[in-house]
């Protein structure tokens, strides 16, 4: 039991990880188009 409550915490952690790395990146290329626009 307590391996499978360690299994699903780190696998949300990497979700949590990636999405919000993915997010961030997504952000700074949405900033980049903006300037090119300007």
């Amino acid at each position: 039991m307590k391996d499978w409550l360690l299994l699903i915490f780190a696998i949300v952690l990497l979700i949590v990880t990636v999405y919000s790395f993915v997010s961030y990146y997504r952000q700074r290329r949405a900033i980049k188009l903006q300037f090119k626009r300007k």
